[in-house]
């Protein structure tokens, strides 16, 4: 299947649909440059949307609740010493800033290791040569046949960060 042919309107109508707060500016991107923008914008926004909110306290007691309810899972650890934070005093809002920020700085290490596999992969010791495990993720049609790569993404992870009053 051929590539979809996107006017500036529906590209900006998709972007905003998906908390894009540049759209006019992605969709021109794409349209000039032929990068494929709203791809980029989506899968990046999609990976936030697992960092927690800035204002998401609530995430401290959910992560509480669910330890006590499963205590086999690797992240049921966070569970108990949450709770001692908490009783020594740390306020949630101090626990949310460190796990926000520990959780950016993976996004962004994910991403650029998507964006450079030899780089990532200088840090194993592997003995062959490192263009023979190479990756990178792409675009691709409806039958999942590549149509464009989507690089450099480690320069719009901040970018595509959505806001508090995003929601």
């Amino acid at each position: 299947m051929a590539e979809k042919k996107w006017t500036r309107d529906d590209l900006i109508a998709a972007l905003k649909a998906i908390g894009c707060g540049e759209p006019e500016s992605w969709a021109d991107s794409q349209l000039r440059e032929g990068i494929f923008q709203l791809h980029r914008f989506a899968f990046l926004r999609a990976l936030w949307s697992y960092v927690v909110r800035p204002d998401g306290t609530n995430w401290v007691n959910d992560k509480i609740d669910q330890a006590q309810q499963n205590r086999d899972e690797i992240t049921s650890a966070a569970g108990p010493a949450l709770e001692r934070m908490l009783k020594a005093g740390v306020a949630a809002e101090d626990i949310v800033k460190v796990v926000r920020a520990a959780q950016a700085e993976l996004l962004f290490e994910f991403v650029y290791h998507l964006d450079d596999s030899l780089s990532a992969l200088a840090r194993l010791p592997y003995p062959g040569n490192p263009s023979d495990v190479a990756w990178s993720l792409f675009a691709v049609d409806d039958e999942g046949n590549p149509m464009q790569e989507l690089g450099c993404l480690h320069e719009s992870v901040i970018e595509v960060m959505p806001h508090p009053e995003d929601s």
